[in-house]
């Protein structure tokens, strides 16, 4: 699905455009880039309608790309094994499920901040797990879902950039502290925070975003 989505003008192009700016010297030929890259593209195509397989997270195909590819796009450029590759994809959509678990079926919380938290872990891999949850969860916290459309790969995009930055803070030893925000020093104490955000907060948040789409004009 990320190579239909580089390989045909898919929705916003979130993907080639990313590409494009590079190409262009406009981004640095990075990790950061890459993996944006290649998530972004496969959710261009899928909102598109792609005719091309996605294996789904909790449900939601654009969570299943999101957790999967910032992923291997990290190990392809990395050199890694095929079982180190499988073994961090993994971590990272298991983290995606354990998280997604503590939501209600839906949320007003785009499903791109999980995903975002799982690839995060699989990148820095176990020592630094902790870690990048807490940098993750003090970062993208409340992006809010309003639909699926075109611009969900934008938000992939912002969340694999989010999920490199915390996985390379997190294998510098770096994380938010228990003193910032939601996040605790426990970090079962810090997802139910994020999980409370998304369930409590989202009936109110929900509707106001309802009543906005439909008073479009």
């Amino acid at each position: 699905i990320s190579d239909e989505g580089m390989n045909h003008p898919y929705g916003l192009c979130i993907g080639r455009g990313i590409l494009d700016d590079m190409q262009k010297g406009y981004r640095g030929d990075s990790l950061t880039t890459y993996a944006m890259q290649l998530a972004s593209a496969g959710a261009d195509a899928r909102m598109a309608g792609a005719d091309a397989p996605v294996v789904s997270n909790s449900g939601s195909g654009n969570q299943g790309i999101a957790c999967t590819m910032p992923v291997v796009a990290v190990a392809k450029k990395l050199g890694v094994s095929d079982e180190q590759m499988m073994r961090a994809v993994t971590l990272s959509n298991l983290m995606g499920i354990y998280i997604k678990s503590q939501f209600g079926r839906l949320s007003a919380f785009c499903g791109a901040t999980v995903a975002g938290i799982g690839s995060s872990c699989g990148i820095a891999y176990l020592p630094e797990v902790e870690n990048c949850v807490f940098n993750m969860i003090g970062n993208v916290t409340g992006m809010l879902c309003d639909g699926a459309k075109a611009d969900c790969a934008l938000k992939i995009a912002t969340c694999t950039n989010a999920a490199m930055q915390s996985a390379l803070m997190a294998m510098r030893g770096i994380r938010v502290l228990s003193t910032d925000g939601i996040v605790e020093n426990d970090v079962e104490k810090t997802i139910s925070n994020f999980a409370t955000l998304g369930n409590e907060g989202s009936v109110t948040l929900d509707q106001i975003v309802l009543d906005m789409m439909l008073k479009k004009q």
